[in-house]
């Protein structure tokens, strides 16, 4: 049993969430529980401490390091200042999962741009400061 074993109370779950919701991905980092649903993302290190509870238009950025010989690092950081960033140690054992819950993220990011219910701009001519076009 890993330590954050004891954080994930199932009505963590049923306070967060919507009735229609689900929990699509529970990754584990080495002090918290990661949720990812159809609708948001969540962090919880403790039963009665939501961290970071934000819908995909919330979320600014989403990274993971992986490093030789140390643990990995998950970096969430939400769009508003006022939600705060998390900084997750990833065991080994939990990389896997945490890919998966990434490839969700990433795919649910790409289909709802920030402020918009429709695809995401595919367009992949990009403009530099100098006005210099890349791509297309």
């Amino acid at each position: 049993m890993t330590q954050s074993d004891q954080y994930l109370d199932p009505m963590i779950s049923r306070r967060l969430l919507d009735p229609s919701e689900t929990v699509d991905i529970e990754a584990r980092s080495d002090d918290a529980v990661v949720l990812v649903t159809q609708k948001r993302i969540a962090v919880v290190s403790h039963p009665d401490r939501v961290d970071l509870n934000i819908p995909f238009d919330g979320l600014r950025r989403i990274q993971f390091d992986i490093e030789r010989r140390r643990p990995a690092v998950l970096v969430i950081v939400p769009e508003h200042p006022t939600d705060p960033p998390q900084v997750l140690s990833i065991p080994p054992e939990q990389y896997e999962v945490v890919g998966q819950a990434l490839a969700i993220v990433g795919q649910r990011l790409y289909r709802r741009p920030q402020g918009t219910s429709g695809p995401a701009d595919t367009d992949m001519d990009a403009v530099g400061d100098d006005g210099q076009v890349f791509g297309g």
